[in-house]
C-alpha cells in the first residue's frame, strides 16, 4: 500500500445471463462511489451471446477504464467466477458485487476507514441487509 495513495478496491462481478435492470443498478452503485480508487472486474461466467452483447456494449458504453472483463467458454458456477475475478484483480482490498445487489455510496470508504484503523484485521464481513418494496419491484441491500 501507497503511502499517497489510498489503497485499491476490486469489486468483483459474477456475470451469468442477469436481469438487465438489476446489473445497470448494481454497476451504478459502483460509479457513484465516493471512493474512487476502485476497480471493477466482471467475469462473463458463459452467459448466452445476448446476455454477453448486452455486458459488452453496456460497459463499454460507461468509458471507463477502471471496468474489465474477463470471460469463461462455459458456466463453471459462481465460486469459480469469483476465484477468477480475484486471481486477476490488483487491489489491496476485495469486495464482491452480484448483479442483483448493490453497494452503498459510502460502502468502499467505510471498508477503507476499518483497514486503515485495523491494520491487524485481513478479513471485514458485512450482513447488513435492508428489504424495500416499491410498486415496481423488491430490492434487498
Amino acid at each position: 500500500m501507497s503511502l499517497t495513495e489510498p489503497p485499491k478496491i476490486s469489486v468483483i462481478i459474477p456475470h451469468y445471463n442477469p436481469n438487465s435492470h438489476f446489473f445497470k443498478d448494481s454497476i451504478q452503485s459502483i460509479l457513484v462511489q465516493s471512493y474512487t480508487n476502485w476497480e471493477a472486474i466482471i467475469v462473463n461466467d458463459g452467459s448466452p451471446q445476448k446476455s454477453t452483447k448486452f455486458l459488452e456494449d453496456f460497459i463499454k458504453s460507461l468509458d471507463d477504464k477502471r471496468f474489465k472483463i474477463i470471460s469463461h467458454k462455459t458456466n463453471q458456477g459462481v465460486a469459480s467466477a469469483k476465484k477468477t475475478g480475484v486471481e486477476n484483480s490488483i487491489g489491496e482490498i476485495i469486495v464482491f458485487l452480484d448483479t442483483d445487489d448493490f453497494h452503498f455510496p459510502w460502502y468502499y470508504n467505510e471498508i477503507n476507514d476499518h483497514f486503515s484503523n485495523n491494520p491487524e484485521c485481513l478479513i471485514l464481513a458485512t450482513s447488513s441487509y435492508q428489504h424495500i418494496t416499491t410498486k415496481k419491484r423488491k430490492v434487498f441491500f
